[in-house]
């Protein structure tokens, strides 16, 4: 992996994000962009300037992480509406934004210029120009019903916030944004029930179950032995046996493995991620050093 060419300025003018239908709606409905947790990696809190939340962006239509993609949807913002709120970092993470490395002179790097950010989430405001959504009909897909349903569901609420829509049905379309259709309602489903709720019943959804996360939380936050639970007793006796770096490798995975919005556990690692900011700490590293004195606190605590 390479990184370099890491320098921190303003937002661009145009910027893209790519994501799924399913995120798009939850955009378009809560009003807000999620940003993923950077902390559970090392390259991306290195990146991120001690900032722990990002949302990854694109300058160029033919970045690698969407160009391909026959389903999504891909947000066109503007840049200079985000710039007052957050801060903005051209990211070369592969050693691949160089045009010479792209494929065919058609600039297929990554190119990712990364908003970031100390809070987790972004206000849509009025920096969402368009929304380019990609569904190619050549592709075969037994989804293809439900994701016609979801694209119905997008264009009503792009609609409501008086958003432009477009819509790209073809592989080379798709790819440089191209002769959209005329009349996007022909996509759309006839009302069927059944794949209405399809569509809407895979959506974000935060009822999360305790876990590791949540448990490692509740050890820097509470104070007395009988607000402890039996897993949060058990985590100080893990931790106590097998020592601190096994701890900080299988919290480092949960830590990456939730840093998504769409993450079942992204919820407790904004809350960990924030609360380890309060500390002082910026990396896995950091709180690795800060574990010893979580581990005494509840050691004085019991020997009382």
């Amino acid at each position: 992996m390479k990184i370099n060419d890491i320098l921190q300025e303003g937002l661009s003018r145009i910027l893209y994000h790519y994501t799924g239908y399913t995120s798009a709606i939850e955009i378009l409905k809560s009003g807000k962009f999620l940003l993923t947790s950077a902390l559970g990696t090392e390259a991306d809190r290195s990146i991120n300037n001690n900032k722990i939340f990002y949302l990854s962006t694109t300058r160029t239509i033919v970045g690698r992480y969407h160009t391909n993609s026959p389903y999504g949807v891909l947000f066109q913002l503007n840049g200079q509406c985000y710039n007052s709120k957050v801060s903005g970092i051209p990211v070369d993470y592969w050693g691949d934004r160089k045009p010479e490395y792209s494929k065919n002179g058609s600039n297929q790097s990554e190119a990712e210029d990364r908003i970031v950010s100390n809070h987790n989430e972004l206000p849509i405001g009025k920096g969402i120009e368009c929304i380019h959504i990609f569904f190619d009909l050549n592709q075969k897909t037994p989804n293809t019903e439900i994701y016609k349903a979801r694209i119905q569901q997008i264009a009503t609420l792009a609609n409501e916030r008086n958003i432009p829509l477009k819509i790209y049905t073809n592989k080379k379309d798709i790819k440089f944004l191209k002769n959209p259709l005329n009349d996007i309602t022909e996509l759309f489903p006839s009302n069927n029930n059944s794949d209405e709720r399809q569509a809407n019943g895979n959506t974000f959804h935060y009822n999360r179950i305790p876990s590791l996360l949540d448990n490692i939380f509740s050890l820097i936050v509470k104070k007395s032995a009988d607000e402890l639970t039996d897993d949060e007793k058990k985590l100080l006796r893990r931790i106590d046996t097998y020592g601190v770096d096994d701890f900080v490798r299988v919290l480092s995975a949960d830590m990456h493995n939730s840093k998504s919005p769409v993450s079942h556990n992204y919820v407790s690692n904004v809350r960990l991620s924030k609360e380890l900011k309060k500390l002082n700490i910026h990396s896995l590293s950091d709180f690795k050093k800060y574990i010893p004195t979580i581990m005494n606190k509840w050691k004085k605590i019991f020997n009382r």
